[in-house]
């Protein structure tokens, strides 16, 4: 049975990672994702299982992080990624 979003969408929206605003995901309610890494544009699809969240890439590699509030963390790559609004400083 695939895992879907949750239907509240309390993970969708835009996430900015910290330290490099010009890099950033955003999460669709149907499950897929946008992921901006500085000039490449990637993307791919998501699952949500409790806490943990799965970013398949359309190349078919998996990116595995936790969900902790309002950031996805993604202890293997040492990078996360706040929800909000990007703001160019």
């Amino acid at each position: 049975m695939p895992v879907v979003p949750p239907l509240d969408g309390s993970t969708t929206g835009k996430y900015v990672r910290e330290g490099n605003d010009k890099n950033y995901l955003e999460l669709d309610s149907d499950g897929t994702f946008y992921y901006q890494k500085t000039n490449e544009g990637l993307h791919g699809q998501y699952k949500i299982r409790g806490d943990e969240i799965t970013l398949t890439f359309a190349d078919a590699e998996a990116c595995k992080g936790k969900i902790k509030g309002n950031t996805l963390m993604f202890p293997t790559k040492g990078d996360a990624y706040v929800k909000g609004e990007w703001t160019k400083k």
